[in-house]
């Protein structure tokens, strides 16, 4: 049986006064001139497919529309489907690394996609896991697993320390 979620009501925030926004006047770089962090680059060549994020703007009535997507009640179980193509496949994995990531630079985050067999064996293995949130699903065609760690280096401890604005940051 599925827990129903209360309904999401979104509420639209207004832009603070233009002199109080914080902002990265992020442009090319000028001929001759040497690139910086916030220089934008001429291309982005990557294997990766995560983008540049950017952000969609909703009407008030489309967020409304929208917002009912968040109450759904939890899913208790998988119907079988027709069979998934290599296309559906990538389109899947893409968005879990998207969601999954910090930056798009950050390589601590791998997947490991597994077909029917090993998602029967994974659903096992999750069931004999201590404190679990909600039931393990059985029925799944296929499991993506996201290994992550911090995203920590020396460089963004010493941004931590002096390379940001207090408050700001």
């Amino acid at each position: 049986m599925s827990e129903l979620q209360n309904p999401v009501q979104l509420t639209a925030v207004s832009l603070p006064p233009a002199d109080q926004r914080c902002r990265r006047d992020a442009a090319p770089a000028a001929p001759g001139e040497r690139r910086s962090r916030y220089t934008l680059p001429v291309s982005l060549q990557s294997a990766s497919p995560v983008g540049y994020r950017t952000r969609v703007p909703l009407s008030q009535a489309e967020a409304d529309e929208a917002s009912v997507l968040f109450a759904l009640p939890r899913p208790d179980g998988f119907i079988p489907g027709s069979p998934l193509t290599e296309q559906a496949l990538f389109e899947e994995c893409s968005l879990g690394v998207l969601t999954s990531r910090q930056s798009t630079n950050f390589k601590g985050h791998r997947q490991v996609s597994f077909g029917p067999e090993d998602s029967v064996r994974i659903a096992q293995l999750l069931r004999d896991a201590q404190n679990l949130e909600v039931p393990v699903l059985d029925g799944a065609s296929h499991t993506h697993i996201i290994l992550t760690r911090p995203y920590r280096t020396p460089f963004t401890l010493l941004l931590t320390f002096v390379g940001h604005k207090p408050i700001v940051s």
